[in-house]
């Protein structure tokens, strides 16, 4: 595992971006969308952690998710991603652990200020395996 992402699900990253800058003292390090999965996102980079503020923005598969988050329990931890430096490696060894995992799947996000893109693909755990939260490698 490389990073670690803690991901708040919020209905708007604007004002949450503002109350996460002052509590953290420092401006975010990212805030863009992903135009693949129909989110919006703001990111706070902390050596090898981030704290990703993810709202619905759109329509996709991480919208719909969000958007479940938000009906059921408003503002809150929406979930957690684990990096690692390949999920095609990792995949073999998830599932034979046990690990009902997707096939990577890949996603990209676009900085709103500077259009710089970044790529890369995730492996989301079975939702019925994972409880309320959204887990998932990176």
């Amino acid at each position: 595992m490389t990073t670690i992402d803690t991901l708040s699900s919020q209905p708007l990253t604007t004002l949450a971006s503002a109350d996460y800058s002052a509590l953290l003292g420092r401006a975010p390090s990212w805030r863009g969308a992903h135009p693949d999965y129909g989110t919006a996102n703001t990111l706070f980079k902390l050596d090898n952690t981030y704290i990703e503020l993810l709202a619905p923005q759109g329509e996709g598969m991480a919208a719909d998710i969000v958007n479940g988050i938000l009906s059921a329990r408003g503002t809150s931890l929406g979930g957690l991603v684990f990096g690692r430096e390949s999920a095609d490696d990792f995949i073999p060894h998830a599932r034979s652990a046990g690990l009902e995992a997707s096939d990577p799947i890949p996603g990209h996000g676009v900085d709103e200020q500077t259009g710089a893109e970044r790529r890369w693909r995730n492996i989301f755990w079975a939702p019925e395996r994972r409880s309320r939260h959204l887990l998932f490698l990176h």
